[in-house]
């Protein structure tokens, strides 16, 4: 397939300065797109399990674990960036000011982008960009006017092309095309990386704005959906399709991937859940065959409720939530902890941690936790 290159002169030597391009607007890619049995049997899949995942949720009431997935997402997002957060100070929201600064961003503008979703693009991509950045000197939400020049193989449009790109963009984005949706996904979120409008932020953008997509368009409409777990966990593979796009025009082979990471996803997304509801049923049913009286029972099932949704979490704060005192909240931390349904992360006095091993593990299998 045919790449639009640009070659930039330096004017006082004569020699290639970069290679720079011009993306070619997907209106033509979508016409030159050919796939093989492979790619059919992935959107046919893709199909079944997104069936599957929904009749799931809708026996089961998950809007409470929306801030869990979200965090999820933003975690696995940031790991793409290099910042290595610990899944346990996510949760508990201690972790140093740099890092908050980031990850709270990230909340911010995926939350500012699921809710405030419009069609002037162009306005909503800058404002969804000056909510992720938090260094003011990278100028958040300002198209950029310099050229990146970071990965030789993968330079970014220049600055004098940014506009144009971006008219092409917009102009397929709201197009109501006949092609499947999950290809134009792919195909958009390819294209915004290789526009790169922003001067950073570029790549943690492009994975709301996925998630945005699949939500507006009532693809995924219960939970915010991205890529960013599969796109971390074979973070290489991921790169070098983006690249072979770049500098091949392989669009085939970056959809194949994109396709596949939809697959893996569901079905860790239908494995988390799964796990939820099993630990959920578990631990009721160890309460109500406990020889409490009633009352404690119920006091007990309202601080399950809420641990489960808040895995590291202290006694002030399970009492704040269940409007009880800090003496009876004790009590019930103590019982759960000898049902080991939480367990102390420290042996401090004051404002002990605990955590909900068991909900933690299900949510963030593949990490350690220190």
């Amino acid at each position: 397939m045919k790449i639009n290159p640009r070659m930039l002169i330096n004017k006082k030597t004569g020699k290639i300065y970069f290679n720079s391009f011009i993306p070619r607007p997907l209106q033509e890619i979508e016409k030159e797109l050919v796939f093989d049995i492979d790619a059919i049997d992935c959107i046919c899949e893709i199909g079944k399990l997104n069936t599957c995942l929904k009749n799931f949720l809708k026996e089961h009431d998950f809007s409470a674990y929306i801030t869990l997935f979200k965090k999820l997402d933003a975690y696995y997002s940031l790991k793409i960036f290099n910042l290595n957060l610990n899944p346990i100070t996510i949760l508990a929201s201690h972790y140093n000011d740099t890092e908050a600064a980031v990850f709270n961003a990230y909340l911010r503008a995926m939350d500012f982008s699921l809710k405030k979703y419009y069609k002037d693009f162009q306005t909503f991509f800058q404002e969804v960009n000056g909510m992720l950045i938090t260094d003011y000197m990278q100028r958040p939400g300002k198209i950029r006017k310099i050229s990146i020049v970071k990965n030789s193989r993968l330079i970014p449009v220049h600055p004098r092309d940014i506009n144009t790109s971006l008219n092409y963009l917009f102009s397929y984005l709201a197009d109501d095309s006949k092609i499947n949706p999950f290809l134009k996904a792919s195909l958009l979120y390819y294209q915004f990386l290789a526009i790169s409008p922003f001067q950073t932020g570029n790549h943690r953008q492009a994975r709301i704005l996925l998630a945005t997509y699949f939500l507006k368009e009532r693809i995924f409409p219960l939970y915010p959906f991205s890529l960013s777990y599969y796109f971390n966990l074979y973070k290489k593979d991921y790169q070098e399709a983006l690249i072979n796009v770049r500098i091949k025009g392989d669009y085939q082979a970056w959809i194949k991937f994109f396709l596949n990471g939809i697959i893996k996803t569901l079905k860790n997304f239908l494995e988390i859940f799964k796990k939820i509801i099993y630990i959920k049923e578990k631990n009721e049913n160890m309460i109500n065959n406990s020889t409490y009286s009633r009352t404690v029972k119920k006091n007990l099932f309202e601080a399950l409720s809420y641990i489960s949704t808040h895995p590291v979490t202290n006694i002030k704060s399970i009492a704040y939530a269940l409007k009880r005192t800090y003496p009876t909240t004790a009590g019930l931390v103590k019982i759960l902890e000898e049902l080991h349904i939480l367990s102390p992360r420290n042996e401090n006095r004051r404002n002990r941690i605990y955590l909900f091993q068991e909900q933690i593990q299900a949510l963030y299998s593949q990490e350690t936790f220190d």
